[in-house]
């Protein structure tokens, strides 16, 4: 009696298998955690038109890689002499010293002679650079975490530069934020001097504007201070402008011998400034200029009419009647 038998195939998947196998083909060079997942492969054939269901793939890709991904893989033995040649590559490794985490950049150095491995460690100062727009909130994303940049660049797209150890962000060939770099994922990292133009503008942001957390101690307690009053925030926010013209270190000075003397507001902050920046006076200048003939001195009451002549005796002026009022002085002076 005839009996039905199903005949194997993809159906749907059938016209996308050519586009599915050179992926594979692909990642088989790969170590296993680069190689694309069945949900990756899914959705690639998917927007290429792709209409039947995720099974099917999967079952296409446990097929391919019992037969076709188990292809023996042969090689030519080779022979070298001592130093003729070696094999190397790097490789990013994570290290724990003295109970932190680094990411280091390891070079492997193969000698095929020996087959001997040789591991050195080195920090890299090469970078991975990509570009990224600038959120709304001044922050762009690197490596799955996100880093402030001045607030002008909001919307903007920028250039970002990821080191071993540290994150830069360059506009225009030109570096406008650096940051250490994060090693775990999720986090944001604040510069809250990128934010001071901003408050200029918005300065009720003060009061819980996360990138302020991490101002320096002064400057939080001259915060503390402020906000007990009304237009706390606005004078606050004007004291951080300083920080651009007067730079960080000066501020901070001004501000705890603002703190110490117990008047806070920002004019105070401008007037220690003043001080601190202001230049010193000249020291004397020596003469070696003589005089030939002695100072003479004509003394008048100012509308008498009337003159008086005094002379420099011992150091110290002599008139005749010791009426004062303007003075005219008269000499010469030679070498």
């Amino acid at each position: 009696m005839p009996t039905y038998s199903r005949v194997a195939g993809f159906g749907r998947l059938s016209g996308f298998t050519a586009e599915l196998e050179q992926p594979l083909k692909t990642d088989a060079l790969r170590i296993k955690k680069d190689r694309r997942t069945a949900r990756a492969l899914f959705a690639q054939i998917k927007a290429s038109g792709y209409a039947g269901g995720y099974t099917r793939v999967t079952d296409f890709l446990r097929a391919w890689r019992a037969s076709a991904g188990k292809e023996i893989r042969a090689f030519v033995p080779l022979k070298f002499e001592l130093g003729e040649a070696f094999q190397f590559d790097w490789s990013e490794e994570g290290m724990v010293v003295g109970g932190i985490y680094h990411r280091m950049q390891v070079s492997h150095m193969k000698l095929c002679a020996s087959r001997a491995f040789w591991l050195v460690p080195t920090v890299f100062d090469g970078y991975v650079e990509r570009s990224a727009k600038v959120s709304s909130t001044c922050l762009v994303a690197v490596a799955r975490n996100r880093y402030s940049v001045p607030c002008e660049l909001a919307g903007q797209r920028v250039s970002t530069r990821l080191y071993p150890h540290r994150v830069e962000v360059a506009t225009d060939e030109a570096i406008v934020a650096s940051h250490a770099r994060v090693a775990n994922v999720g986090h944001i990292c604040y510069d809250w001097q990128h934010y001071i133009a901003l408050i200029q503008r918005k300065p009720g942001a003060l009061r819980n504007g996360a990138p302020f957390a991490d101002m320096p101690a002064p400057l939080q307690r001259l915060r503390q201070g402020l906000m007990r009053h009304d237009g706390g925030d606005k004078t606050m926010a004007q004291v951080l402008n300083c920080v651009s013209s007067h730079g960080l270190e000066a501020v901070l000075v001004a501000v705890e011998l603002v703190i110490e003397s117990g008047a806070l507001s920002c004019e105070h902050v401008l007037n220690v400034l003043a001080r601190l920046n202001a230049v010193p006076a000249p020291a004397s200048v020596e003469s070696t200029l003589q005089l030939k003939e002695m100072p003479v001195v004509l003394i008048g009451g100012p509308g008498t009419g009337k003159t008086h002549l005094a002379t420099a005796i011992g150091g110290g002026w002599h008139c005749s009647k010791g009426q004062t009022g303007a003075l005219l002085f008269h000499g010469r002076s030679g070498q």
